[in-house]
């Protein structure tokens, strides 16, 4: 979640604080909305426990689909 703070400081200025409620929204949406397995490895993408996104069953990294999206957010292939 650090990474992910420090990322929307850089990219919107915001101080470490607002920063961090934005990401609390934006994760808490996901787990929310994400069909599982998706949403139940959200805070394991974002811990690194999960490096490679073909470690979560049923998601692939072919480029395209839900697995491609994930895959560039998490900063694999783009």
């Amino acid at each position: 979640m650090d990474e992910l703070v420090k990322l929307i400081t850089a990219k919107t200025g915001l101080d470490e604080k607002m920063a961090h409620q934005v990401a609390d929204v934006v994760v808490g949406h996901l787990r929310k909305t994400l069909p599982p397995p998706l949403n139940q490895q959200v805070d394991k993408l974002l811990s690194g426990e999960v490096t490679d996104l073909s470690q979560i069953a049923g998601v692939t990294q072919s480029g395209g689909g839900l697995g491609g999206f994930l895959s560039k957010l998490t900063g694999g292939k783009k």
